[in-house]
């Protein structure tokens, strides 16, 4: 964590400029299915996620409550992945910015050092 957040403060103070140019062909069907089938099925994470941890968690509960912590996880899923894919979409205009850029570094930074100093206590 230590490492991440020093490596995002360097970003803060490096003069470089995203420069991204995408062709049309990148956002045809096809190449968005693929890319968000990979995306979910190569991710560790979600299986870590999925079984172990939200699986541990609604074993807590009793047989008749399971579905309605089930449902609840899926529409908590559902709402994170709609706001995420939505909040891109109105935010790339202004991550078109290079001072955008720097400031979600320097807020990436604190929070690596924020939780690096909380795992250390």
């Amino acid at each position: 964590m230590i490492f991440y957040g020093l490596r995002s403060f360097q970003a803060v103070f490096k003069c470089e400029t995203l420069h991204l140019k995408l062709s049309q062909e990148f956002f045809g069907l096809k190449a968005t299915l693929v890319t968000a089938i990979a995306l979910s099925l190569l991710n560790p994470h979600v299986y870590l996620d999925t079984v172990l941890l939200l699986g541990s968690i609604g074993a807590r509960f009793p047989a008749h409550e399971r579905i309605f912590f089930a449902l609840g996880a899926i529409m908590a899923s559902f709402t994170w992945f709609f706001t995420l894919g939505y909040g891109a979409r109105y935010l790339g205009p202004l991550f078109r910015e290079p001072l955008s850029w720097k400031i979600l570094d320097f807020i990436i930074g604190c929070m690596m050092w924020g939780i690096a100093f909380s795992l250390f206590l």
